[in-house]
């Protein structure tokens, strides 16, 4: 196929000679097109000019190559095969060893801006007019390969694909990318009406682009007129149905004004269904202002707040004094949290007082003035709140949803904690959408950008008449600045170009070699590290400063660890600002993702379970600060770490050095115990290790069920499992916390849940062990289905709800109890206890033989100064033989039943020390 010649370029004219501009003519070729950065590929794949050939290296880089050409290439193998030669090559690079190198990457997912700026690179040293014909169609095919990767020019994907087809010779040598290129070339972009080919959007559009477009849309005069507290709304994180919803109200009231229907014929009581921190109150409030700026409320109305279960303590009078508040500026919005406290079918004064709201809600203005009632709380509890009254629904018409966050409006709100660690509202969160992104494969070898065969510019070779900036134009080299020519970094800092030594001289006596404003080699990266000799101000050996984006510190080129205490060279200062940074961005995603588990639970903290992960955070970093100042070093006292952030690592080294553990596997008996434990701890380490690399996680069920007998450890294994869990960074506490049935179940209606609510509560970053767990069957006569016992049904119903056996979940509840009585209970009492705990993983406590309870008896006598030797304690333990089988054997109980009656014995036998008669008598 022939190549398809040069387009013209008015901003890339004939070359001119001594003699002036080339002559036209039957033998005269137009001059060659250089690459250029605007250009990209499609620019300089115009033919081929007169200079004799670049060699790509084609046939170095021919294994790794053929290893991308297959159909399933292992890209994996390809860069390990590319990576030496791009690290062995010369000064001007290596083209094809470069271009898979960049393959490679795309393949291993590394697909960022910077990606695409090493191609660019690439283009810039080997022009695909100056190379030769095979490296030609490789480069093409990085290019085709690399937008058609990234989605953002599909055009220019296409470009690049027609002319790797354009090669001759592609579909013998590139069988397999000729076909991907043949595929790339078919899509047809969509079209607008004017046959413009359309770039796919890079993001779905938001309700606050939806509200900026409203008011585009809306006349100058009328845009004055829309309420601003619209502008604060649409700033908050998330609560995109919310957003929406307010504007559909905004839409309503707008045209019943136009159509002279009078505000005070609509209801505009609301009800905010949600868990806490979604912004329900900082809503309300919005709300009531933006009711005011639309003249539905008094202009002086403000929003007065109060809770239900302040007015279900205060009554009617709490009620009346906020209304009187109101009413002397003419009316006022009443915010209502955690209205379902009212509960109106056990509380007399919450009864009271939403019999007294409900013909005050009927309409807008009454004796109060205009009054807007605002009900907030839990769905499903307010639902049950609203079925006091059928009229209650009516009255309050519109609903919003505030939907839990997702992980990425988490994470934004995190970020908005390290920046203003002093408190943010959610309209102030800055986003983290800029993420910072992956370096390319290239970033740690990308070659200078000197064109092979080229001789580096010196002073000599420059003029004043190309204005101060020059370099190889002719082939898409950057400039080079005249001596004396001034510029800042991004830092603020000045840097002078000095033309006899070649280098940048900076504030400080610092010194670099490519400048601030080079974007091929940004300032403080690998290639282009600030020369300085510290920031301490106190000089010595210059030393090489790198900046680290994604930690925002400057350190030592070699050391990491070495970090400036500011900009290379700068004498300390006081912080002017104290936002924090992590070490790296990862550990706050896989932070937001446990926190995102928890998503849907009732309860979910939202914002707020952000702030206290932050708060958290902090208190470890400060732990580790204060050793790491102990030990001389100067930590970075504004940079969050992995463990800061995340708790101790759950690591194969944790298994070996868990004391909880160890005192676990030094216990009498209980094998299958400690087998189960070690199962689950070996998951918990691999989660760990998935958990670091950004995989999903295995599911890991922590609540457990205990079957056994009495006395054969159940609650000492249980104190053991919290404090491993804890170790592992399972439980943020590891205590134990031991309830009995009677201490659920209460004595009028609600007062079981309530009383569950408070234990399971209490119990967070805790193990909850329930005893004889079997005792909460709600069935009567305890085994089979017949009539249920109320309470202990609100019991059991409300530790279904809230304890979700989810990934994350800070708190761990152990059933214990005989396997008979927990299996019919688990069966009949509510089909979501199966699922939380599972009986086919519980812990099995089988009860102890002879040989073990001797070894208990004669260690819980050494423990009391009384040591028994083994004749006695074997005669001991056979006198338990009738107990053992009469079944619920108590075990290690029954032995310490026995010891104490045998000391009873020594005692009234006047002896000191316990003989065979004490047990055996």
């Amino acid at each position: 196929a022939p190549l398809k010649p040069a387009p013209s370029d008015a901003n890339h004219p004939a070359r001119t000679t001594s003699e002036g501009p080339a002559k036209a003519g039957p033998r005269a070729r137009s001059a060659p097109r250089c690459a250029t950065l605007d250009d990209g590929a499609a620019g300089a794949a115009g033919g081929i000019g007169d200079h004799s050939a670049i060699e790509g290296g084609f046939d170095e880089a021919k294994t790794a190559i053929d290893e991308l050409n297959k159909k399933q290439p292992n890209f994996q193998k390809a860069y390990n095969l590319s990576k030496p030669i791009v690290h062995k090559a010369k000064k001007g690079g290596h083209a094809c060893g470069e271009a898979a190198f960049l393959l490679s990457g795309i393949g291993l997912g590394d697909l960022t801006q910077d990606t695409r700026k090493d191609y660019e690179s690439l283009l810039l040293r080997f022009p695909l007019h100056r190379v030769d014909i095979k490296t030609k169609a490789v480069l093409l095919f990085v290019g085709a390969e690399l937008e058609s990767e990234f989605g953002d020019f599909p055009l220019t994907a296409k470009d690049n694909a027609e002319r790797f087809l354009e090669v001759p010779g592609v579909d013998r040598d590139f069988a397999t990318w000729a076909a991907k290129c043949n595929s790339i070339v078919k899509k047809v972009p969509e079209q607008d009406a004017t046959g413009r080919h359309r770039q796919p959007r890079a993001q779905a559009k938001t309700e606050s682009d939806a509200w900026e477009e409203y008011k585009a849309n809306v006349p100058g005069k009328e845009r004055e007129l829309l309420p601003a507290v619209m502008d604060d709304l649409m700033g908050m994180i998330g609560l995109e149905s919310v957003k929406r919803q307010f504007r559909g109200e905004l839409e309503r009231i707008k045209l019943g004004i136009e159509q002279g229907v009078s505000a005070e014929s609509s209801i505009y009581n609301a009800r905010f269904d949600g868990n806490p921190g979604v912004g329900k109150t900082t809503v309300a409030r919005l709300y009531s202002k933006f009711l005011v700026q639309l003249r539905i409320l008094p202009e002086k109305a403000e929003l007065l707040e109060t809770s239900g279960p302040k007015l279900a303590s205060g009554g009617l009078p709490e009620l009346e004094d906020l209304l009187k508040k109101g009413k002397k500026v003419g009316g006022a919005a009443i915010f209502v949290d955690e209205a379902y406290a009212l509960n109106p079918k056990e509380d007399k004064n919450g009864r009271q007082v939403l019999d007294f709201i409900l013909p005050h809600a009927e309409k807008l203005k009454g004796q109060y003035g205009r009054v807007v009632f605002v009900f907030a709380g839990y769905g499903k509890h307010m639902d049950k709140l609203f079925e006091h009254n059928e009229g209650l629904p009516s009255r309050f018409p519109t609903k919003f949803v505030f939907e839990d966050y997702s992980d990425e409006e988490l994470e934004r709100i995190f970020h908005g904690h390290l920046a203003n660690p002093n408190g943010i509202k959610p309209s102030e969160s800055k986003g983290s959408r800029d993420k910072v992104p992956k370096p390319s494969p290239l970033s740690r070898v990308r070659p200078s950008p000197t064109p092979a065969g080229f001789p580096s510019p010196t002073r000599g070779g420059f003029s004043s008449r190309f204005g101060g900036r020059m370099g190889y134009p002719q082939y898409g080299m950057p400039d080079v600045p005249q001596d004396g020519h001034e510029e800042r970094d991004e830092w603020g800092h000045k840097w002078t170009y000095d033309a006899d030594t070649f280098t940048w001289k900076g504030d400080f006596g610092n010194e670099c070699g490519f400048g601030p404003g080079d974007s091929t080699h940004p300032l403080g990266g690998n290639d282009n590290p600030i020369l300085s000799t510290g920031s301490d101000g106190e000089g010595g050996n210059a030393l090489p400063y790198e900046f680290d984006r994604t930690r925002k510190v400057w350190h030592v080129a070699s050391d990491p660890d070495n970090v400036a205490t500011g900009y290379p060279g700068e004498p300390p200062l006081e912080p002017t600002s104290s936002a924090f940074i992590l070490s790296d961005p990862k550990w706050g995603r896989i932070a937001v993702r446990r926190l995102g588990r928890m998503r849907g639970k009732v309860g979910f903290g939202n914002a707020r379970a952000v702030k206290n992960m932050f708060d958290e955070a902090r208190r470890r970093q400060a732990e580790r600060i204060t050793s790491e100042r102990m030990e001389g070093k100067r930590p970075n006292i504004l940079e969050l770490r992995r463990d800061d952030v995340l708790g101790p690592r759950a690591d194969a080294g944790k298994l070996e050095s868990c004391e909880a553990l160890r005192e676990l596997e030094a216990m009498e008996g209980l094998g299958e115990v400690k087998r189960s434990v070690r199962s689950l701890l070996d998951l918990v380490v691999k989660n760990a290790e998935r958990e670091e690399r950004e995989e999903r996680l295995l599911d890991v069920m922590l609540n457990r069920v205990f079957l056994g007998n009495p006395g054969t450890g159940k609650t000492t294994v249980a104190k053991l499992y919290g404090r491993i869990l804890c170790d592992f960074g399972l439980l943020s506490k590891g205590d134990v916390i031991i309830k009995n049935p009677s201490d659920f179940k209460g004595d009028v209606l609600g007062s079981s849940e309530r009383n569950t609510r408070e234990i399971l509560k209490a119990a967070e970053g805790c193990v909850l062990v329930i005893d004889e767990a079997y005792s909460l069957n709600p069935n009567t006569n305890g085994t089979a289905v017949g009539s249920k016992d109320p309470y202990l049904s609100a019991v059991i119903d409300t530790i279904v709800e809230c304890v979700q056996a989810v990934p994350g979940d800070d708190r761990v509840v152990v059933l214990c109890g005989y396997r008979k009585e927990m299996e019919a209970m688990v069966k009949d009492a509510n089909p979501g206890l199966a699922r939380r705990f599972q009986l086919d993983s519980a812990f099995e406590f089988e009860d102890y033989d002879d040989s073990s309870l001797v070894r208990i008896l004669r260690a819980k006598a050494e423990r009391a100064g009384l040591p028994v030797d083994l004749d006695t304690a074997v005669c001991a333990v056979q006198t338990l033989e009738k107990a053992r089988s009469q079944g619920n054997f108590g075990n290690a109980g029954a032995v310490e039943n026995l010891l104490c009656k045998a000391k009873l014995a020594m005692v009234e036998a006047g002896r000191s020390r316990l003989e065979r008669g004490d047990f055996c008598a």
